[in-house]
């Protein structure tokens, strides 16, 4: 981002660069003797000189455009009949943390009782800010009046909580809360202090459970480093998570910063049987998989459906392995714990697309 551009010009952030690189350097990690150390390098032409410029990852989304996007739907005309917007809680140094009801208002009790609930959360990560990009995108469909999100508001009431880390995405940082933990790795056992927004959210969860209603659906957003396309991680076989304790909510730390990002690719390969793929077809994220579900609830059914309704959706790059080290991630403990069938970790790839109609591009806002 030019200084000299955005005063004179008007212009934000662009994307810019040539001649990128990612690769290993020959200095050891201290943790891990097997593993070095990574070298980003990249060319940049300045348009002006003695400019002011910036460098970002990705187009940011701060916690003030979160604000003012909410302050935006409450005024919409509509929005007194199909939103609610609370705070969750208070962070660790005194931001709010919102949440946002979305369904069709008024309803009565044996209407409330028949809808189910989906719960969306996003911006755990605070560098991940493509998940924000994708809230909003979300935020502002289904508060729309477009039909398809009327339905959806007649049968569903939608909890939604934006911004998990507020602190972490007003200090800057890339992974880790304002205490420097890992908020996608404490779901097992939140402390109400350090990790608030996780202990209040969960809480949210099971007070719904508690009511009688049900979470049909649970998604929280966030965005990969290194693979491509955008895809969702599951949890489809119990025999490869170790058992919950108390001796499992921490220490799952070890990977380095692409966390969800990481190992899960190695186990992509397990669900590749059930998808009919052709290397020859640039459509093949969207080619429908030979897959037989053993109950109309399949967990892999949700990623299906949305695969062949969404060009930018894979759901070859999908996988449903759920690793040790994720056991106290959110999307497993509401799978485990909480007992939500659909749960459900997305990812969009800060990469862009190599399959279908947009491979090549980049993912744009």
């Amino acid at each position: 981002s030019s200084g000299i551009n955005a005063e004179y010009g008007g212009a934000g952030w662009v994307r810019c660069g040539e001649k990128i690189s990612y690769y290993p350097n020959p200095y050891p990690k201290k943790s891990d003797s097997l593993r070095s150390y990574c070298t980003l390098t990249f060319s940049v032409v300045f348009p002006h000189a003695n400019d002011q410029c910036y460098f970002a990852v990705n187009f940011p989304f701060t916690l003030s455009m979160l604000k003012n996007h909410l302050t935006h739907l409450e005024n919409l005309p509509h929005a007194s009949h199909i939103l609610r917007r609370t705070q969750l809680c208070k962070t660790l140094v005194g931001n709010s943390c919102d949440v946002v009801t979305v369904t069709n208002f008024p309803y009565d009790v044996n209407t409330h009782k028949k809808r189910k609930y989906v719960v969306i959360t996003a911006r755990v990560h605070p560098g991940e800010s493509g998940a924000s990009f994708m809230m909003k995108g979300f935020l502002d469909f289904i508060t729309s009046q477009d039909e398809r999100a009327n339905i959806l508001r007649d049968n569903f009431i939608f909890k939604i909580v934006p911004m998990l880390n507020p602190d972490g995405v007003v200090e800057g940082s890339h992974r880790v809360s304002i205490a420097g933990v890992d908020l996608n790795r404490v779901w097992l056992s939140p402390n109400p202090i350090l990790h608030p927004t996780i202990y209040h959210a969960k809480e949210m969860m099971k007070e719904i459970q508690s009511s009688g209603n049900e979470i049909f659906l649970y998604v929280d957003l966030h965005c990969h480093f290194r693979k491509k396309n955008i895809f969702m991680y599951g949890c489809d076989d119990p025999q490869t998570c170790i058992p919950i304790n108390e001796n499992n909510n921490n220490n799952n730390n070890s990977e380095d910063s692409n966390g969800d990002n990481q190992n899960e690719d190695s186990h992509t390969n397990h669900i590749h049987h059930a998808h009919n793929t052709n290397n020859n077809n640039d459509n093949a994220s969207t080619t429908t998989p030979n897959t037989t579900f053993k109950y109309p609830s399949h967990p892999r059914l949700y990623p299906l459906l949305l695969s062949l309704h969404a060009p930018c959706f894979s759901f070859s790059d999908c996988s449903f392995i759920v690793q040790a080290s994720k056991c106290s991630a959110g999307r497993v403990v509401c799978w485990r714990e909480l007992g939500i069938t659909h749960s459900y970790t997305i990812e969009a790839s800060f990469s862009g697309m190599d399959k279908g109609i947009h491979a090549g591009n980049h993912l744009t806002i």
